[in-house]
């Protein structure tokens, strides 16, 4: 099942991070424009810089204005997905199912996932975000409670956002002994 601090410590941390440093820059972009009633002066080194920078510090402005919200989107939402995906481990087969697509449409909510059963593990790697494992995998794609069959893929990549992320990592490590 999902697991928010894992989340927050694995695959999400990158999109925290980006997102408080955008929003310490916004916040310290309004605050400078609020209350700097005069231009804004530069040391006398960096005089010849002054319009470059300023540019610089506009640019920066604009990014963080757009980023940081965008940015948050992409954390909520793919925090989002991975609540509907469950990994499991059972009789020597790892169970993934991804969810990959919720709509809300007026004819009700559209759900896509897959259905990945790792039958056979040659090769795997861990990062921090993701476990991808390498071997005989079968994908099945199921959208709106309708199977579209099954096919067999070479490697799956598994978010690091459940509370069976150390099982896993550690029955892999077993097969590969």
């Amino acid at each position: 099942m999902f697991s928010n601090d894992v989340y927050k410590k694995q695959n999400g941390l990158l999109f925290a991070i980006l997102s408080w440093i955008m929003f310490f820059y916004l916040l310290f972009m309004i605050l400078l424009m609020i209350f700097c009633k005069r231009p804004i002066t530069y040391p006398s080194f960096l005089e010849n810089y002054a319009y470059f920078l300023s540019m610089l510090m506009a640019w920066l402005f604009i990014i963080s204005f757009v980023g940081f919200p965008f940015v948050l989107c992409l954390y909520v939402g793919m925090k989002m997905s991975y609540v509907h995906s469950k990994l499991n481990i059972n009789n020597d087969t790892i169970y993934y199912i991804q969810q990959t697509e919720a709509l809300w449409t007026i004819f009700g909510r559209i759900t896509e996932y897959k259905i990945y059963n790792i039958l056979n593990v040659k090769n795997y790697k861990i990062s921090r975000r993701w476990i991808k494992v390498y071997g005989q995998i079968e994908e099945e794609v199921v959208y709106n409670k309708n199977k579209l069959g099954k096919t067999n893929i070479g490697y799956v990549r598994i978010a690091r956002a459940f509370d069976t992320d150390n099982n896993i990592i550690k029955y892999l490590k077993n097969i590969n002994n």
